[in-house]
């Protein structure tokens, strides 16, 4: 069976990882090119085939190993975490923009479009969930991570949220 054959049944990751090798081969420029870009243009239509799936809530799909916020590059804390002011950039640019396929098709529809509710509210219960479950761990230990995810968390609702009439509960960093 040709790998063209099992790009429907291929899992999230293993799809994810077949579109990079093929980018890769297209960017070597070498005589596998014309299969490379036949691969993209296959998994290109799968992803439409689960986008309508997960629209119609028929696609199950995986939750990624790093996700969104992560891709970016976003990390709060003492030790790995990146400046107040590069963050703020990413989460504007998270916001505002169009987000880049990562992991699937099904888990990119979850952040919405760009400017949206849905996107607002997909990036404030992730930030909110993040110290909610450090609180829960230790919090003496994740306390600056903690205070970055809440002060992030202020930043977007008085950016975005306080200024929109979005329907949905600011979510809460305290309550389990």
């Amino acid at each position: 069976m040709k790998v063209f054959d099992k790009i429907p049944t291929m899992e999230e990751d293993a799809l994810m990882n077949l579109f990079h090798n093929a980018l890769k081969i297209i960017s070597e420029n070498s005589t596998m090119k014309p299969n490379a870009e036949k691969c993209i243009a296959l998994i290109e239509k799968e992803w439409e085939r689960r986008i309508e799936l997960a629209k119609q809530g028929n696609y199950k799909h995986t939750r990624p190993q790093v996700g969104m916020l992560s891709h970016f590059g976003y990390k709060v804390g003492e030790h790995e975490g990146i400046k107040k002011k590069n963050r703020r950039v990413l989460l504007d640019y998270i916001f505002t923009s169009k987000l880049p396929m990562v992991h699937s098709p099904s888990y990119l529809l979850e952040w919405g479009d760009p400017n949206t509710e849905e996107r607002l509210k997909k990036m404030s219960q992730s930030l909110a969930y993040f110290a909610k479950q450090k609180r829960r761990l230790d919090e003496d230990k994740f306390e600056k991570a903690i205070m970055d995810w809440e002060d992030d968390l202020d930043y977007l609702k008085e950016k975005y949220y306080d200024e929109n009439n979005f329907g949905f509960t600011w979510p809460d960093t305290m309550s389990y």
